[in-house]
């Protein structure tokens, strides 16, 4: 099998920055991108975890880590079962999601607004083992959507 040259994104489309202090952050097992265990059944049984788990202390900022429009800002038991306080951002060919958040989202549906905009603190709300940020990014062009592993798009598309 063939493949093609490897894409790289343009300079202009290096958009993102971390959405919180990464030298406050912490990764532990199990809080990666992918299948992982789910927590009281037997083992081998996996769900898969369209996100990445950043540990971090109660009350950590969390910002938009690009330009934005506010597509959800959803206070806990409203939506998505087990998220919590939760946010979810618009970008251009992206959208990401912000999850466990310590209290009611600072922003409003249909905000604009710039990289750096304070948009919540970490929190363990919904259904979380502890405080940390579940973040989740999705690349959607021409109608389709892809959850991709947010420390490669940090990779890929993170500002230098």
């Amino acid at each position: 099998m063939t493949h093609g040259p490897k894409y790289e994104p343009s300079a202009a489309e290096k958009i993102f920055a971390w959405p919180i202090d990464m030298t406050l952050a912490s990764f532990t097992p199990g809080s990666g991108f992918g299948p992982r265990r789910i927590m009281g059944t037997p083992p081998g049984e996996f769900e898969d975890h369209f996100a990445l788990d950043i540990g971090a202390p109660s009350g950590t900022p969390v910002y938009a880590p690009a330009d934005a429009v506010v597509d959800v800002a959803r206070p806990d038991g409203e939506g998505e079962a087990g998220g919590g306080n939760q946010v979810w951002l618009r970008h251009k060919d992206w959208l990401t999601g912000y999850f466990h958040l310590r209290d009611a989202p600072l922003v409003s549906e249909g905000d604009v607004i710039p990289a750096g905009t304070l948009i919540g603190y970490v929190g363990s709300t919904g259904n979380a083992g502890g405080d940390h940020l579940c973040w989740h990014t999705q690349l959607t062009r021409g109608g389709q959507a892809l959850a991709m592993n947010p420390r490669q798009v940090m990779r890929d598309y993170g500002r230098s």
